[in-house]
């Protein structure tokens, strides 16, 4: 009585085994297919539908890269299955439309591509497209969120900066391996609170760009019209004194807090907020040419605002203000550890500001060196000469023989500490 019960169950269990078995063969062999078209794409051959493809370069940012890591894993997709995109892919694909937070570009990470891809119907070819790009768009988004959309060295020759390592592939293979991406991504961006808060501040300016920003204040603006202008950037609340307010933005923006809405505090308050979000893209991107590690203690120069933080941790930041270089000799953005502080220091002038700032001032007036208690001393005895005994008007410009250093003191613009 039992053989007919045992013989539906083994049935029913072959069954069973059989369509496991297909379904694996089928996911198997659609891996498979894919792989090949992802091949084809990478590396020039010919597609199951027989249409010979030609290695994609033109519109990918990482070939090579990319070409290595499929290589590893024998072309298999990473981000598409069968059943679509996994949920890796739409965790990517976020945080890719959510690139421009970090002040990164949406045309170097394949958006508009991506968007008409996903909206496409179900096939391999466009299976393997998605693939690609959303690893492109990956590696190019870790790549500008370490080092940066463009290379200092490009704008500046004399930026002291050297790119922060980056392992794409290993990246690529933690992912492929289960690991969280969107944690991993996230730890690629700079760690230091500032950064932080200046993509939060991004993030709020362009919302409000995008609400339509603030309009724009005549000099006799009424005081509703100024309070309306202050709420809308959040320097002012109900109830809150709009000359405090002000007083506010001016510190902010550098200004003299005096409360007064006068000329250069209107022309601050009538900068757009998208203006402000172009501006915070930009920080953002040099914060990014910063290394990782900045230290602690450390001393911070604010080339743009000619000014200088100590920072200690538990501690009230040491502010003054400093020299920079000029427009046409600008001062080197660059890092290092600080040995040894000079406290009133001698200056040595550079030979450029010797040629191009003073000899026109000491052919003149020699004694002006005298005045600014700036020694001179000839490069070709070495020893210290009389300022006023030099035929200034004489020199050639080009190779002049002597080599100026003002004492330290009062008068010295490296200033005293």
């Amino acid at each position: 009585m039992l053989e007919p019960v045992m013989g539906t169950m083994y049935t029913r269990l072959f069954v069973a085994v059989a369509l496991v078995f297909g379904f694996f063969s089928c996911t198997s062999r659609w891996d498979e297919e894919v792989a090949g078209e992802i091949r084809a794409r990478l590396t020039g051959a010919t597609t199951a539908e027989g249409v010979v493809v030609f290695p994609v370069s033109g519109d990918l940012h990482a070939p090579d890269s990319l070409r290595a890591f499929y290589k590893d894993r024998k072309f298999r997709p990473l981000w598409i299955t069968r059943d679509g995109a996994s949920t890796q892919a739409l965790a990517l694909f976020a945080t890719l439309e959510s690139a421009e937070a970090d002040g990164l570009a949406p045309e170097d990470l394949h958006l508009q591509a991506l968007n008409r891809l996903f909206a496409e119907p179900e096939a391999r070819s466009r299976a393997a497209r998605l693939d690609i790009l959303l690893t492109d768009g990956l590696i190019v988004y870790a790549n500008e969120l370490v080092n940066g959309r463009i290379d200092p060295v490009s704008i500046d020759a004399e930026c002291l900066r050297t790119p922060e390592p980056l392992d794409v592939q290993l990246i690529l293979n933690r992912i492929a391996g289960g690991e969280n991406m969107a944690d991993l991504l996230a730890s690629l961006a700079p760690a230091d609170p500032g950064y932080a808060l200046l993509r939060k501040a991004h993030r709020r300016y362009l919302g409000i760009a995008a609400r339509g920003g603030w309009s724009e204040l005549s000099p006799d603006a009424a005081e509703t019209a100024v309070r309306g202008r202050l709420q809308a950037e959040g320097y002012l609340s109900e109830g809150d004194e709009s000359e405090d307010a002000l007083r506010e933005f001016q510190r902010s923006h550098g200004l003299r807090d005096d409360g007064v809405l006068n000329e250069a505090t209107l022309a601050a308050l009538n900068v757009p907020a998208a203006a402000r979000a172009e501006q915070i893209t930009l920080n953002l991107e040099r914060w990014r040419w910063l290394p990782r590690e900045l230290g602690m203690p450390r001393v911070v120069v604010n080339i743009a605002g000619f000014s200088l933080e100590a920072l200690a941790p538990e501690e009230e930041p040491l502010t003054m203000r400093t020299i920079v270089g000029i427009s046409q000799r600008r001062t080197p953005v660059m890092s290092g550890e600080i040995n040894t502080l000079v406290l009133n220091p001698t200056w040595g002038i550079p030979p450029t500001i010797l040629k191009e700032d003073l000899l026109p001032k000491l052919k003149a007036d020699p004694s002006y060196l005298t005045r600014h208690e700036t020694r001179v001393f000839d490069t070709a005895i070495g020893a210290e000469v009389d300022p006023t005994s030099i035929a200034w008007d004489e020199l050639n410009p080009e190779s002049i023989p002597y080599v100026l250093r003002q004492d330290g003191g009062p008068s010295n613009p490296l200033g005293q500490i």
